[in-house]
Parts: C-alpha cells; sequence; structure tokens
C-alpha cells in the first residue's frame, strides 16, 4: 500500500513538472484533464471554468462528454454539484447510484469533483467520474485529486497571465498599426479596411463592417466590410434607428449582444444571432458611422474588454474618416480654385466666347462630377446675339421672339442642340431665365415645367452679366445622385464668370 501511495506521489510529481512546462493556455488544460483521468483511473472528465463577469461555469476542456453537451454548458455557480463546489472551494466525493433529475430518475457513476484554487479563489472546477475498476473513488483518491488540483489551478494561472499579456500585446500592436495607417493613408477605405481588419482579428470575429450615414436619406451603408457577400454589402441600407446598427448611430451608445439576443427591428431569427458588437463612430461629438463585429469564431459571446477595446479603434476609424475627408476638401478647394483661375486666365486671353463657354461647361461638369451639361443664350427672333449692355434682355421677357438656344454642350446629341428653342417662361430653363431663381432637382424628381422628364439630379443657373440674365447653365446626370450646397454654389461661381 506505501509503494503504491509513493509510486502516485511520483506520478503526481512528473505530472506537475510536465503541466508547468508549458504557457498554452489550451494545451495546459488538455494536458491535466488527460492526466487527472490517467492518475485517477476515470473514463469520464471536464474541467470548467468560471466566468467572472457571468458568474457561471463553462467546460473549458473535456473528455468522454458528447460535444453539444459541451457546448450547452453553463452552470451557475452554487447550483448542481460543480456550482456548488465552485462557490463553498469544498470539495465532493460522489458515489454511485441512481438521483432525481429534473422529474427523472438517472443512473450516475461515481464522481469527483474537486476545486482549483489560487491565492484562495476558486477560478474552476476538475472533474473526474465513471472509474475504470470496480471499486468507488476513496480518500485517498479524493487526497490525490486535490493535491492535483492545486497543481493544476497554478498552471492555469500561469498560462491565462501568459495568454492576457500576449492578448495585451497583440491589441497594442493592433492600435499603433492602425495609428500608423491613419498617419501614412489619405485614402478613407484603405485605412478602414485595416481598422477593420485589425479589430476581426484581435476579436476573433468571423464578420465585421463599417457603415457610413448617407446625411441625405439618413440611412446607413456599408463602407468596408469583412466576411459579408457582396450582395449585402451593396443591398444593406439601414434607417437610422432600426436594428442595433441603426440605434448605435442615433444614439451614439455602445452595444453589446449576447448570441441569440435579438434588436429591436432586427429582420433576424433570434436564435440564429451570433454574438455581436456595435459601436459608434463619432467626430467632435457628431456621429458619423458605426463599428460592427459579430460571430466569434470560438462561439461564446464578445466581453466588456472586447467592448472597450472596438470603441478605441472606432475612435481611430473615425479620427482616419475626419482626416481624410479633410484631405479631400482641401483638395476639391484647390481643383476649384485651380478652375476658376484657368476660366478667369482664358476670359482675360482670348475674345473667342465659344471656347470660354466650353470651358465653363467642361469645368462644371468635371467638378460636379456630372454627365451631361449645356449653356443656352437668350436670343432674339431677328438673330441678334442676346447680350447687348445698351439693350437689357428681360425687358420685353413676354415677346415671344426672345427664347433660349444652346451655345456649347457635352453629353447632347447634336440633333437635341440644334434642334432646342426654349421660349422664356416655358420648361425649366426658360422658367430660370425669366425669373432669374436656380432650380436644383434631386433624383426621381420631375419639375411640373419640365418637358424632358429628367429623373438624375439636375441643375439649371441663370446667366447674368451687368445685372441682366442672359441666359442658363444646365447640368445633369450628377454621379453621386444629388447636388450639396457646396456644389451648387461652386456652380453659380463658374455661370458668373
Amino acid at each position: 500500500m506505501a509503494h503504491d501511495e509513493a509510486s502516485r506521489l511520483a506520478t503526481l510529481q512528473e505530472v506537475a513538472l510536465a503541466v508547468n512546462a508549458s504557457l498554452d493556455l489550451d494545451e495546459v488544460l488538455a494536458m491535466i484533464l488527460e492526466r487527472a483521468c490517467a492518475l485517477l483511473a476515470a473514463h469520464k472528465g471536464s474541467i470548467l471554468l468560471v466566468d467572472a463577469e457571468e458568474q457561471v461555469l463553462t467546460i473549458a476542456v473535456a473528455h468522454g462528454l458528447a460535444p453539444e453537451v459541451i457546448a450547452a454548458t453553463r452552470v451557475p455557480l452554487g447550483e448542481g454539484i460543480a456550482g456548488a463546489v465552485a462557490l463553498s472551494g469544498e470539495p465532493r466525493r460522489l458515489a454511485k447510484g441512481t438521483r432525481e433529475r429534473e422529474g427523472r430518475t438517472v443512473d450516475v457513476a461515481e464522481a469527483l469533483c474537486v476545486p482549483l484554487q489560487v491565492g484562495g479563489a476558486v477560478i474552476g472546477v476538475l472533474n473526474v467520474a465513471d472509474r475504470l475498476e470496480a471499486d468507488e473513488f476513496d480518500d485517498d483518491d479524493l487526497r490525490l485529486a486535490l493535491l492535483f488540483a492545486a497543481q493544476s489551478a497554478v498552471a492555469i494561472n500561469n498560462a491565462r497571465a501568459y495568454e492576457e499579456q500576449q492578448r495585451q500585446a497583440a491589441e497594442l500592436r493592433a492600435l499603433q498599426q492602425v495609428s500608423l495607417a491613419i498617419n501614412e493613408r489619405l485614402d478613407v477605405h484603405d485605412t478602414l479596411r485595416e481598422v477593420l481588419g485589425q479589430a476581426t482579428g484581435i476579436l476573433r470575429a468571423r464578420q465585421g463592417s463599417v457603415m457610413l450615414i448617407d446625411e441625405a436619406d439618413q440611412t446607413l451603408g456599408i463602407a468596408v466590410a469583412h466576411g459579408l457577400s457582396d450582395e449585402v454589402v451593396a443591398g444593406t441600407r439601414v434607417p437610422l434607428g432600426t436594428g442595433i446598427a441603426g440605434e448605435v448611430a442615433l444614439t451614439g451608445r455602445p452595444r453589446n449582444l449576447a448570441g441569440g439576443v435579438k434588436a429591436a427591428g432586427s429582420q433576424k431569427a433570434g436564435a440564429d444571432l451570433a454574438a455581436a458588437l456595435c459601436v459608434p463612430l463619432a467626430v467632435q461629438g457628431n456621429v458619423i458611422g458605426v463599428l460592427n463585429v459579430s460571430d466569434r469564431v470560438d462561439g461564446g459571446n464578445f466581453s466588456e474588454h472586447d467592448l472597450e477595446l472596438l470603441i478605441t479603434l472606432g475612435r481611430q476609424a473615425a479620427l482616419a474618416i475626419h482626416n481624410a475627408r479633410l484631405y479631400d476638401d482641401v483638395s476639391q478647394r484647390l481643383d476649384e480654385l485651380g478652375s476658376l483661375n484657368e476660366i478667369s486666365r482664358v476670359l482675360t486671353g482670348t475674345l473667342d466666347r465659344d471656347q470660354v463657354l466650353q470651358l465653363v461647361v467642361d469645368e462644371a461638369l468635371r467638378l460636379l462630377d456630372c454627365e451631361r451639361g449645356s449653356l443656352m443664350l437668350l436670343q432674339t427672333g431677328r438673330g441678334d446675339e442676346a447680350y447687348d449692355p445698351d439693350q437689357p434682355c428681360l425687358g420685353e421677357a413676354a415677346d415671344p421672339e426672345r427664347h433660349l438656344e444652346i451655345v456649347v454642350a457635352q453629353g447632347l446629341s447634336q440633333e437635341v442642340v440644334e434642334s432646342t428653342r426654349i421660349r422664356l417662361g416655358e420648361g425649366i430653363a426658360g422658367q430660370v431665365a425669366a425669373t432669374g431663381e436656380a432650380v436644383v432637382l434631386g433624383p426621381g424628381q420631375v419639375d411640373r415645367r419640365s418637358s424632358s422628364g429628367e429623373r438624375s439630379a439636375s441643375l439649371c443657373l441663370p446667366l447674368r452679366a451687368q445685372q441682366q440674365i442672359i441666359g442658363v447653365l444646365n447640368l445633369s446626370g450628377q454621379r453621386d445622385g444629388l447636388f450639396t450646397p457646396a456644389q451648387v454654389q461652386l456652380a453659380a461661381t463658374l455661370a458668373a464668370q
């Protein structure tokens, strides 16, 4: 008997050295359970670790248990044998027999359940059950299990500390990479892809996206994505206030949703929903979009620490967007000034009217990203040019002889250019020439004064010289779908020149 005890203690010493030689948590857990089952001659075993945030035990590693049992097991502290041991720190030895469980009589094997403790704090429990031999676990087995658990708890704690250090180092590297991307790149999509890649990598998420607010229709669209199909990316438009992303964009408050939790307004089935994080992207207090990650590789939920990390990455992403937009704005202003200077240079260097007007139309189309444009001047039935400083055009606005003709154009057929004659007051161009008031139409809008049925965003501005209207500037087919106030102002400046 003494020899057998000495042999088991020697084996225990070897096992302790082995499990403390590794700092890989998964490897340590698997090794502990394998050696525990061998040392105590058990068919089955498991190690459950305490989730401090949710105050439950989850199975970290198991032997002889079905995968669905492992995935579904969540034992509140204080409930059941394992929960009671984790809460009290007192080991339990159970004899083989039958017991009542949830109204059913079940056969249970003999088992040992001992706490894994470090510094007086229980971090989990070690279970072994169903002896290979006919006899049940005795007091010597329990003492051996407690000694083994004490050594194992130290190994688990060391591996966890090392894993935490590695995680923190990885997070710092990710934040550093994002900071470098912000400082080195001015392309917002490249930077957002870097941010999203770091976020999904560090948080071990299968899916993620950066969504930006479209101020025109108050919806969120996907700017960059990870793990989503092209169809989903192209077709997603989320109204502010709808679903998780819409709620976060509207309120500015981050969300951490456990798996299966359905947000208000979500169209997905709750049982199919993976764990998700969604944080706002805010610049100077204004939310401009959201950063999402979901579906952890291990199937678990995200922690509050994960949420804090994503919030930090979200701040970095918002800064990248802000910097890129500032750069784009400055570049756009420089481009506009260059165009205005070029038009001024041509104005002072040539007497060819059509050359100047064609330049105005070309630059307007380029700067406002439009497909079609024309410049129309007011004509009379006598064949005179409309603009004469000594004979104001509007003095005889009701004269049926006065009309608009296209002088220069781009994107229009020659037949349209040659045949177009619009009387003052007729259609959009005629009304603009008669009233001096610009008309701006959004995509899909049709003005009652228009006979063309124009469906794309369009703009018609009056041309003035010496306080008199001499024609109109027409622009249409805006590729972004909508003219901004800044673009309308730019077109007005070009028209004035």
